[in-house]
């Protein structure tokens, strides 16, 4: 008996719940904090309603990115200072980008920066401390090349001449890039010692 063969109509119903799986895992809060964002609402957000988003957005980064889940009172109200301070940078230098003074490349989202000066601040870890597993996969063999980087700065020579090999094969490739579970759990360490140290 041969296998059935999933038609288009299947495979997107997979697509689809795969989606919908993947938005359960913000709460119900996130998403309705990040809806008024939608350029579809004709809504224009307040200044804390863009606050109260990108709020939301640096604790889905802190926990997606570094493992940081459950922010202490004290905690969120440095991140939200930090974001307070970035969030108005951030204004104007957008209007440097209307401008075509800068690009918008050369920016880093408040929330992004934010998170890296709580990370600083609160818990003593710079950026250039904070190590990066980066795996390149070559499409065309599934072969996985394995790099220790570093956030910010740091040499990252091998990783690019490891891309430019595989594009000149014609290859595509893919990189998934994370912070090491050992590292994780050094930032959950160094909270827990922060905490005690309120305490005291």
């Amino acid at each position: 008996m041969s296998e059935k063969v999933p038609d288009l109509n299947e495979k997107k119903k997979v697509a689809l719940d795969l989606q919908k799986a993947r938005e359960e895992r913000r709460s119900d809060k996130s998403r309705q904090e990040f809806e008024f964002l939608n350029i579809d609402s004709g809504k224009e957000p307040t200044e804390a309603e863009h606050l109260s988003a990108a709020l939301i957005s640096a604790e889905l980064r802190l926990s997606e990115i570094f493992g940081v889940e459950n922010l202490s009172n004290f905690e969120k109200i440095e991140l939200r200072n930090f974001l307070k301070k970035f969030h108005s940078r951030n204004r104007r230098e957008n209007e440097l980008v209307k401008k075509r003074e800068i690009s918008r490349f050369d920016l880093i989202s408040p929330d992004m920066e934010a998170v890296l000066e709580w990370l600083d601040k609160v818990c003593g870890i710079r950026v250039w401390d904070i190590p990066i597993e980066d795996v390149i996969t070559d499409e065309a063999d599934g072969k996985e090349y394995k790099f220790h980087l570093r956030f910010r700065g740091g040499d990252r020579s091998e990783r690019d001449e490891k891309l430019r090999e595989i594009e000149s094969l014609g290859h595509k490739w893919r990189s998934d890039s994370r912070v090491p579970e050992d590292f994780i759990e050094y930032i959950r360490r160094k909270r827990d010692d922060a905490h005690h140290l309120q305490m005291d």
